[in-house]
């Protein structure tokens, strides 16, 4: 059986693996938009040539691809969690979470 410490490090290199190749996307992407309007900056003359679109599209497309693996790789982290989010399963302690109040003083016992 895994330590707490060890189940969590364990989750976060499952994470890790899953949102790196879109932090990279996002890196590439944000690379090339700057690239981008650096160039058009450049081309800003009142009769100038119109800014090529077709590399934003690209990186656009890119960027979507990533997005879409992610929401795929994303679920093997969060497996071991789904019966949290079920309603039907029952609480694994004795609380009713649906009778805690919000106020401080429900928190506070007195002896």
């Amino acid at each position: 059986m895994l330590s707490d410490t060890e189940h969590i490090l364990e989750q976060l290199a499952l994470l890790a693996d899953a949102g790196l190749p879109l932090i990279q996307a996002c890196r590439q992407g944000l690379g090339a938009a700057i690239t981008w309007i650096v160039h058009c900056n450049k081309l800003r003359t009142p009769k100038g040539p119109r800014p090529q679109v077709a590399p934003i599209e690209e990186i656009t497309g890119l960027l979507q691809s990533a997005l879409d693996d992610f929401h795929v790789s994303r679920l093997v982290a969060v497996k071991p969690y789904r019966h949290v989010f079920d309603p039907a399963h029952p609480p694994s302690d004795e609380i009713d979470y649906r009778k805690v109040g919000l106020r401080p003083e429900h928190y506070l016992t007195v002896s």
